[in-house]
């Protein structure tokens, strides 16, 4: 045991060390200074076991001495040693920070030995305790308590240094994946390799900790520009490149990383610039995992901009549907050979009070994050089949029959347990026969999960409901998945009819090949986007039964359909 004696009385020194060495069980090496400063200084160049620390130094009263030593040094134990036997300056003195308080004048050789003793061991523990607290127990990197203290010595060094420094946060992609393919065991074992990565990859004086989940943290110190710290978030995803074994199954593996600096922000105290410099970096994450996988994003004002605006309607959403902000346009769908209208497109709209319209490529994704999709997608459906119940009626007078209505349901919705008991209730409550409504879905709902995708459609499929594949050819999806899933129908992506006009007729070839699969697989094509008399004829040329688009008619309310309806069943503009 290596300890530090810091004594001033010849005398005292001369007892201690003679008590130390005729006591002890075991060889305790102690070196001896005369003055604080000596002691710091020892502290400094070298790891000790142990203080021991004469509270009467020249020129420090009370507890400062202790004080400074606990500054330089807190990670080794403090035994106080005093001719005070004031219980209150004792219990101060633990209060501090010491270890142990000792009577100068009731000091003998196995006091002191027991003393050490006990202080070292209390220490390890408390040590193992404050450990415990400040770090992940599955990886051992810091947490995010102790990456929040870090990142504010960081900033107070930045302001006092004029150097700047960064975060960078990490979410790994995929690993929710992991997680469902090989369980939870798996899932740790990947987390605690990609630890063991970062960590190899960090430089010397960074930080690295892990926050929760599959979300890890670096901060980058002495940054001086942006380069800097896209260097050090190249070597995160280049660490990770090599795919990862578990069990049988290799796996890989990337990061979205979002980058902030600290001197983009304006806030005076460090905790405020803490808060505000990992809501930058975590707006650049959620901004690079959008783009897809395995990208970083700097933070900027664009973003927060962007990102300020998606939490102004994340809020305002919330209580949309109960406000009656939501409302339903139809686009009607006709029949290329009669021009008649046989079936109408639901589309959810959102206009907030004194506002202008939102855009559902504003609000949808963000209700599909959110999961307010879920009571929307409800309410979309039930108010599709009683405006369908009543356009339907309004039709019939007018002679036309075998129509439907087409209602879009998001991947999220799939998740919701009440789906197809919405779905039932609506037909039976409104009076429809199931073959009068048509589910659309994008091919983004089987090819996130095809088992959820296969087992939810099937049991929308089995009341008798048309299922529709959206937006075809603009996915992922394969002609194995169509055939498994129960498709009754295709619509054909707008982007395809745009290739219409090329003169190259590139568009005439794809549709033609999308028309050929759908007459295979006894699918009813319908065209989006079709807006000039020219792209109606090739697309019937092509073998597609149905179309929609503003060539026959904008999306409109209900009321403004029936209208148009009546006036003329052969529609040629609503």
């Amino acid at each position: 045991m290596d300890v530090l004696l810091i004594e001033d009385t010849s005398s005292d020194a001369v007892l201690i060390k003679a008590h130390l060495k005729g006591a002890a069980d075991k060889s305790i090496r102690v070196s001896h200074v005369w003055r604080l400063e000596d002691g710091i200084a020892e502290l400094e160049k070298r790891t000790f076991d142990a203080v021991l620390l004469d509270l009467g130094l020249p020129g420090f009263a009370g507890l400062d001495s202790l004080r400074h030593i606990k500054t330089t040094r807190n990670d080794v134990p403090i035994i106080v040693l005093t001719g005070d036997t004031s219980e209150e300056q004792a219990l101060k003195a633990i209060n501090h920070g010491a270890q142990d308080y000792l009577n100068k004048n009731q000091l003998s050789g196995p006091v002191l030995a027991r003393s050490l003793h006990y202080a070292t061991e209390r220490h390890n523990l408390q040590e193992e305790l404050r450990h415990q607290a400040s770090h992940d127990p599955l990886t051992g990197l810091p947490n995010r308590k102790h990456f929040d203290e870090q990142i504010e010595a960081a900033i107070t060094s930045t302001k006092v240094g004029h150097h700047n420094c960064a975060v960078a946060l990490l979410d790994l992609d995929g690993f929710k994946l992991v997680n469902d393919l090989g369980g939870h065991e798996a899932g740790d074992r990947l987390l605690v390799e990609v630890a063991s990565r970062l960590q190899a990859c960090t430089r010397n004086g960074d930080a690295l900790a892990r926050l929760g989940g599959d979300e890890f943290a670096l901060l980058i110190h002495g940054v001086s520009s942006r380069e800097e710290a896209e260097h050090a978030a190249h070597r995160v995803q280049e660490s990770l490149t090599t795919s990862v074994k578990l069990g049988t199954t290799r796996h890989k593996i990337s990061a979205s990383i979002g980058i902030a600096l600290a001197d983009e922000i304006t806030a005076d105290s460090p905790a405020t610039m803490r808060r505000e410099l990992l809501r930058n970096a975590d707006m650049a994450m959620y901004a690079a995992k959008s783009a897809g996988a395995g990208r970083k994003r700097y933070f900027d004002q664009q973003l927060d901009d962007s990102l300020s605006q998606r939490s102004r309607i994340e809020l305002a959403l919330q209580s949309a549907q109960q406000n009656g902000e939501l409302f339903l346009h139809y686009q009607p769908i006709v029949d290329l050979d009669s021009r008649k209208v046989v079936g109408l497109e639901a589309l959810c709209r959102w206009q907030p009070p004194g506002q202008a319209m939102i855009s559902p490529e504003a609000f949808i994704p963000i209700a599909e994050k959110t999961g307010a999709i879920v009571p929307i997608g409800r309410w979309v459906i039930q108010q599709a089949c009683s405006d369908f119940a009543e356009w339907k009626s309004a039709m019939s007078e007018g002679g036309s029959n075998d129509l439907s209505i087409h209602v879009n349901i998001s991947v999220v919705q799939l998740s919701d347990e009440s789906l197809v008991l919405t779905i039932a209730d609506s037909l039976e409550r409104y009076s429809l026969a199931p073959t009068e409504l048509v589910i659309e879905v994008t091919e983004s709902c089987f090819v996130q999960d095809q088992d959820l995708a296969f087992t939810v459609l099937s049991e929308i499929r089995n009341l008798g409901v048309g299922l529709s594949i959206d937006d075809f050819g603009s996915g992922y999806s394969s002609l194995g998945q169509l055939r498994r899933l129960p498709f009754t129908g295709m619509k054909i992506d707008r982007s395809f009819i745009a290739q219409l006009e090329d003169e190259s007729r590139e568009g005439d070839v794809f549709l033609e090949a999308m028309t050929t699969i759908a007459t295979a697989l006894m699918l009813t094509t319908v065209a989006e986007g079709i807006e000039t008399e020219s792209q109606a004829k090739r697309v019937r040329d092509a073998g597609c039964q149905r179309a929609q688009g503003f060539l026959f008619a904008r999306p409109a309310r209900i009321e403004d359909v029936i209208r148009s309806s009546l006036d003329s069943q052969s529609l040629v503009n609503c």
